[in-house]
């Protein structure tokens, strides 16, 4: 198995989770919404026939839903998201991986074809990126170790993969792009999502 999925998570019973939502519908809201994604991204993940790590905030969820799945449960480790993101790439390529795949955990869009999609999309492309409407990305795909997408960028700006893009040499390939949910707006763009949503907090 050379392939490796790494999935970024935070322990919503420890650590703040969804903040510009919880500014909106409150910290219990925020908070079941998080877990509402975390659980889906686990099923998105669960049949995929590659390794996969969590990377975890801070210290490994208290109640961790991903331990019967993962192969490996790590800690996130740096000063920032870039240096987070950057270590766990190294760590991935260091233990033998050819083709590495990060996601977070707030995206409700997210489905296995895409993430096969990237893999696949590896044979062939040094990077795979699947942009955010917000101007971020959801995923990101590596054959090779490239420290350099990682330094200079404004994260958590709009900017951040148009930052990226332009770091690279070669052009990369490109999956659809689709919505994370960090404010009510992503919420209500979310029709699924808002309708559990709707009907939990009658």
């Amino acid at each position: 198995m050379n392939q490796l999925l790494m999935v970024f998570v935070k322990d919503s019973n420890k650590y703040p989770v969804k903040t510009r939502l919880k500014v909106s519908i409150g910290k219990k809201k925020s908070i079941w919404i998080y877990n509402q994604i975390l659980n889906k991204t686990l099923k998105v993940i669960e049949n995929l026939k590659v390794d996969i790590a969590v990377f975890h905030y801070k210290s490994i969820l208290s109640k961790n839903p991903f331990k019967n799945l993962s192969k490996w449960n790590k800690v996130q480790i740096g000063k920032n998201l870039g240096e987070k993101i950057s270590n766990a790439f190294d760590w991935g390529f260091q233990n033998g991986y050819k083709k590495i795949i990060i996601i977070g955990s707030d995206l409700w869009e997210l489905n296995e074809d895409l993430i096969c999609k990237g893999f696949f999309e590896l044979n062939k492309n040094e990077v795979v990126i699947g942009p955010s409407i917000d101007g971020g990305y959801y995923l990101l795909g590596l054959n090779k170790k490239m420290p350099k997408l990682f330094q200079g960028i404004k994260w958590g700006t709009k900017s951040v993969l148009s930052q990226t893009i332009n770091l690279l040499d070669n052009r990369p390939f490109i999956l659809p792009e689709l919505n994370d949910i960090d404010t009510y707006q992503d919420l209500i763009a979310n029709k699924s999502l808002l309708k559990l949503y709707k009907n939990n907090f009658k």
